[in-house]
């Protein structure tokens, strides 16, 4: 059979063609497709129910949908999820993301600025568009260098001076870089929105001059200084940052401050509300005391930890010196100590107390060393309206546990306003722990099931109980099930 191989080249060159021409039309169609597709989600988006709603009310939702803070203590940036949720919105759709570039909320916590990288052209171009979305609503900026040295060359990029031109809209500033010069030659009147004020360096460069324009700061209310470097007490620094201690309403004092650092540093915070005191390495040659007392009337919350050194002194001296009548949480901590028992100066402690007898909330951690029961003791005795009493990671013993038992004929009752009590102490090999007999007498002395009866002290709500550090044992298996029924009378009963 004769076969004509050129017709049949011709017959698959044909084939070719229209396959290639099939494969155009399918294309056409896929966007013609897409195309319908669009338009068919814009004329739902018209009468979609979120088409109907205001714009303000939109612009909220896109603002709930942002993280409100870029930035938290000790170099932990979150940044990228401010930017990316943010970005996020303003993708959906054009509508969406004129709406969102023009709510400056959006834009206000986005920044940072890292000394150790060199900026490109497309990070300075963002960062314009950043600080024009955000106007004119005062902005956080994180400035941070990961590199060691004393390499200041970073001051002079024009990244750097974009953001140092808007420091009068500087609401929440973190400071992580070793040199504070670049903040010292501005004009007055540079930090007219800034509420907030971190330094957060690990090895701070003393600046030439003193940082006299933070006192022009009108609405500065927190500061939080972690000068953590080991060139001994920071005084000469302290002088230098010359804060308006007087209007602030909240402080952070980070570690490497000297007691006297602290103390004088508090005892010109008259406005403060919270204080939150870091402290290592206090020894026993700088806890001296002060015989004047002076009243904080508004500080409602005192946390203090301290690592290493001598705790125990330290916290009666400095509490010493205090009046605190609105205080309303109380928190101690302590690790890494020279003491062997956790013990400090029960009278002054407890004259303090009588100084701040609205303390409602307790909280006393002691990392496994046994705090001696006198103190526990007279810690509940002297704050009359405590409510809240948490006792975590200390050695603790029958003495404490039957001091918080309610009798009948006891003139002055323990803790009478105790509604949650936590305890978690440590067991270790030799270590004194609580009976089962002495925590199931404490808890009954407070919990009756009808709490319209009326009594001389409030009814518990809550109680939990762990044995915290404690391999190979099995909590309270009969504390459990004496005290079952309580849990089925409505105690909030966790023993573990």
């Amino acid at each position: 059979m004769y076969v004509d191989k050129g017709h049949i080249q011709s017959l698959m060159e044909a084939k070719r063609t229209s396959i290639s021409n099939l494969a155009s039309q399918i294309q056409d169609l896929m966007r013609l497709r897409e195309a319908e597709i669009n338009e068919l989600a814009a004329l739902q988006a018209m009468i979609s129910p979120i088409a109907k709603l205001p714009t303000e009310l939109l612009a909220k939702i896109f603002h709930l949908v942002v993280p409100p803070e870029g930035f938290w203590d000790y170099d932990m940036d979150i940044t990228n999820k401010v930017v990316d949720a943010a970005h996020r919105v303003s993708q959906v759709s054009r509508y969406w993301r004129q709406i969102a570039h023009g709510t400056p909320q959006l834009w206000v916590d986005g920044f940072s600025f890292d000394a150790s990288e060199r900026a490109t052209k497309l990070t300075l171009e963002q960062t314009r568009a950043w600080l024009e979305r955000s106007y004119p609503l005062p902005i956080t900026i994180y400035f941070s260098c990961r590199m060691e040295g004393q390499d200041t060359s970073f001051a002079t990029t024009e990244l750097f001076t974009t953001l140092l031109s808007t420091t009068q809209r500087w609401r929440h500033v973190i400071w992580d870089i070793h040199h504070l010069f670049p903040l010292c030659g501005l004009p007055p009147g540079s930090f007219e929105a800034l509420e907030r004020f971190s330094i957060e360096s690990m090895d701070i460069q003393r600046p030439p001059e003193g940082l006299d324009i933070v006192l022009a700061a009108p609405q500065l209310r927190e500061v939080a200084i972690y000068i953590r470097n080991d060139r001994g007490s920071q005084s000469h620094m302290l002088g230098l940052f010359r804060i308006p201690w007087n209007q602030l309403t909240h402080l952070t004092l980070g570690e490497n401050l000297s007691f006297e650092d602290c103390r004088d540093i508090i005892l010109q915070c008259i406005s403060v509300r919270s204080i939150k005191i870091r402290a290592t390495l206090w020894d026993e040659s700088s806890l001296s005391l002060t015989p004047v007392v002076v009243v904080l009337p508004n500080m409602e919350t005192l946390e203090f930890h301290q690592s290493y050194g001598l705790a125990g002194i330290a916290i009666g001296h400095l509490f010493a010196c205090l009046a605190l009548p609105a205080l309303k949480s109380l928190e101690l901590s302590v690790d890494g100590l020279e003491e062997e028992i956790l013990t400090w100066d029960a009278g002054l402690f407890s004259q303090f107390q009588d100084r701040s007898p609205n303390i409602e909330r307790i909280s006393l951690c002691a990392s496994v060393v046994p705090v001696h029961a006198d103190n526990l003791i007279a810690l509940l005795r002297h704050s009359p309206a405590v409510a809240e009493v948490t006792i975590y990671d200390c050695q603790i013993d029958d003495a404490f546990v039957r001091g918080l038992e309610v009798h009948q004929n006891d003139p002055q009752v323990l803790a009478p306003r105790l509604v949650n009590l936590d305890l978690t102490y440590s067991v270790r090999d030799g270590d004194v722990t609580p009976s089962d007999n002495a925590l199931e007498a404490m808890i009954r002395s407070r919990w009756w099931p009808d709490a319209s009866t009326p009594h001389r002290t409030s009814r518990l709500e809550s109680v939990t109980i762990h044995r915290g550090r404690a391999p190979n044992t099995h909590g309270h298996p009969g504390l459990q099930r004496n005290l079952a029924a309580l849990r089925e009378q409505g105690l909030k009963l966790s023993i573990y």
